[in-house]
């Protein structure tokens, strides 16, 4: 008998669950490597994300300088209107070039109803855009995450749409200072029970929080711990300036390094792509058998060439550069020397095997007086 009590207890919360749908959205207007990267890890974890705003023309500003990103807010908005009334699903709104998933949706959710709010973003170190609101902020713990950040979050449908569509905002406006706004306003706080996830146990925001995390693994995959408040994030966001470079605290069960490393780089060790154990696991991933192709079909590949110290053993470079096993007719070769005493022999080389590429170019020295101005421009 007090089986069947506690099942009938349970029974109602576990057909809710069943029945609750998680519906991902973000907005890329442009398909690419980081998008890639964002899809894969969804793919991965299992979330279904709806992409707004594929093929338009961005009209948001640079985001990861300045303020801007409002037109994320209309884009949402206008996918969220036939849903309006639904108040039993959930909404996920997430950046995706610079966002990966470190989890699945059922860990996602867990987290979400243990934290037992309604709304929540996540959190951030600093206060962005209008640095004079952070006296209005709730104080947190030590080692948490104070302000908002509009990058991700998640809520019921109906009440996100209310937040989305709370008050105009232009392409051009801040959507973060927007939801700021909404979040500070007391009353708009509780009626919609927003909260912030300052502990980051969904989120990990990668902007000023640099020291508080690392990266641990196991069989399958890497993952971010932040080591203030005991989290494992679902989804890490390499925020503002974060994502151009960031110094990374590794942590594996016998080394410790401290690397400066991209975005880009850290992720190469998150959502099953590489591991202690199983070594590169993306490297399996696409693969293209050259030996099932004929060589016009190879894909068309680009080797650039920065010569930018006195270097010894040059022609032996060159001799390696010109025996590599792959039709030249599918490769462009960008050359670049900014060493007087090099400059003969990049060259001869252009001269003598140049003809070979699909197409060969010398970038400037004298336009271009660094390779990390050469490299930016070839690239």
């Amino acid at each position: 008998m007090l089986l069947a009590h506690v099942f009938y207890l349970l029974f109602p919360i576990i057909t809710t669950s069943l029945a609750r749908e998680l519906f991902v959205y973000t907005v890329a207007t442009d398909d690419n490597d980081a998008f890639q990267r964002f899809k894969r890890s969804a793919d991965i974890y299992g979330y279904n994300v709806k992409v707004l705003g594929s093929g338009e023309t961005w009209l948001g500003g640079d985001v990861a300088n300045f303020p801007g990103g409002g037109q994320k807010v209309r884009l949402l908005k206008e996918e969220l209107e036939h849903l309006a009334e639904d108040k039993e699903n959930l909404v996920l709104f997430l950046d995706s070039y610079d966002v990966v998933f470190m989890d699945t949706e059922d860990v996602f959710l867990q987290i979400y109803d243990a934290l037992g709010h309604r709304v929540i973003f996540s959190a951030e170190k600093f206060c962005w855009p209008q640095a004079y609101l952070a006296t209005k902020y709730p104080t947190v713990k030590e080692g948490e995450s104070r302000f908002l950040n509009s990058g991700s979050f998640v809520g019921p449908v109906a009440d996100i749409y209310e937040l989305v569509t709370h008050s105009p905002i232009a392409n051009e406006d801040d959507d973060q200072l927007y939801y700021t706004n909404i979040f500070l306003d007391s009353e708009l706080r509780e009626k919609y029970d927003i909260a912030l996830d300052t502990r980051s146990e969904l989120f990990q925001n990668l902007n000023g929080a640099l020291e508080d995390v690392k990266i641990g693994y196991n069989d399958d995959t890497g993952y971010l711990v932040n080591t203030k408040t005991g989290s494992q994030p679902v989804i890490a966001h390499g925020n503002g300036p974060i994502k151009v470079a960031f110094v990374l605290f590794y942590d594996s069960k016998v080394t410790v390094f401290n690397k400066k490393v991209k975005f880009n780089s850290l992720t190469n060790y998150l959502a099953k792509t590489w591991t202690p154990a199983k070594g590169c696991i993306h490297c399996s991933e696409d693969n293209i058998f050259l030996d099932e192709l004929y060589s016009e079909a190879y894909p068309v590949v680009q080797i650039s060439a920065f010569i930018s110290s006195p270097t010894p053993f040059l022609e032996n470079f060159f001799k390696n550069l010109a025996d590599l096993d792959y039709p030249k007719h599918r490769i462009y070769l960008t050359l670049y020397c900014n060493i007087e005493e090099h400059y003969s022999s990049l060259l001869e080389y252009n001269v003598t095997k140049g003809y070979e590429y699909k197409s060969a170019i010398i970038i400037p020295e004298t336009e271009f007086k660094t390779d990390i101005a050469a490299k930016n421009y070839a690239w």
